[in-house]
C-alpha cells in the first residue's frame, strides 16, 4: 500500500509499518492507494459498500456539516455523490480509470485503486488503514463481507452516502445506523485480527460517545 499527504508519502505493507513512518502530523487530506490484482474487482466493490461508513464515521470536515470532505467531492464531481455510476453494474477496470477523476474519493490511477480521505491525526489514519487492510485486503474477510453485502447496487450506494452527508454519523443506512455497522465491523476485527484491533480501539471509543474526530479536542 501507499499513502500520499499533500508533500509526503509513505509505502507500507501493513498498519504496523505504516505505525513506524508516520512521524509528525501531517494536516492535510489523503489519499490511500494499492495496486490492481486479480482481486481488484472485489476490492473495489466492498470499498465502495464500506465508504458510507467510513466517512461517516471517520468524518474530520466542517464543524458545522456532515461529511463535508465527500459533500465538496460532490459538488465537483460529475458523478451523484461523487461515485462513478458502475461499479456494480457493468463493472469494467478500464472504464472505471477512464471515467474517474480526483473529484471521485474512490477512483483508479495508474494501475492503483485509490480512496481519498479528509485529514485525520495520526491515530484515526492508522485505525481506517487497518480496517481497510483487515476488512478489504484480508481475502477471507474480504468474500464474507462480499457474501453478505450481495444484494447492493450502485444505486443503494449513492442513497447510503446521500444519507451520510444529510446525517453524518447517525445515519440509518442498510436497515442499521451507521454506528451500529461501524460497531459490528470493529467486533469482527476484534474477534479475528486481535493485533489490528489497537489501532480501532480510539476511533470506537468516539463512536461509543457518539462523537466525531472533528469533535476529538486531544
Amino acid at each position: 500500500m501507499i499513502i500520499n499527504f499533500e508533500n509526503e508519502s509513505f509505502e507500507f505493507n501493513n498498519v504496523f509499518e505504516l505505525d513506524k513512518k508516520l512521524n509528525r502530523n501531517y494536516e492535510s487530506d489523503f489519499e490511500i492507494k494499492f495496486e490492481i490484482d486479480d482481486f481488484a474487482e472485489e476490492k473495489i466493490k466492498l470499498l465502495v459498500t464500506l465508504s458510507p461508513i467510513f466517512n461517516a464515521i471517520f468524518d474530520n470536515g466542517k464543524k458545522d456539516e456532515y461529511c463535508s470532505f465527500l459533500k465538496d467531492l460532490s459538488k465537483k464531481s460529475k458523478y451523484e455523490y461523487a461515485l462513478y455510476d458502475n461499479f456494480f453494474s457493468d463493472f469494467n477496470l478500464k472504464n472505471i480509470e477512464k471515467n474517474t477523476t480526483e473529484f471521485e474519493d474512490i477512483n483508479i490511477k495508474d494501475g492503483f485503486i485509490c480512496f481519498k480521505f479528509n485529514n485525520l491525526a495520526n491515530k484515526y489514519i492508522l485505525g481506517l488503514v487497518s480496517m481497510i487492510e483487515t476488512l478489504v485486503l484480508n481475502t477471507s474477510q474480504r468474500k464474507l463481507l462480499l457474501n453478505y453485502f450481495k444484494d447492493l447496487s450502485d444505486v443503494i450506494v449513492k442513497n447510503s452516502r446521500r444519507a451520510v452527508i444529510s446525517n453524518g454519523n447517525r445515519a440509518f443506512i442498510l436497515s442499521k445506523y451507521v454506528v451500529v455497522w461501524f460497531m459490528e465491523l470493529v467486533k469482527i476485527i476484534r474477534i479475528k485480527f486481535p493485533d489490528n484491533y489497537k489501532y480501532v480501539k480510539a476511533i470506537e471509543n468516539l463512536n461509543l460517545n457518539l462523537k466525531l474526530p472533528k469533535e476529538d479536542l486531544i
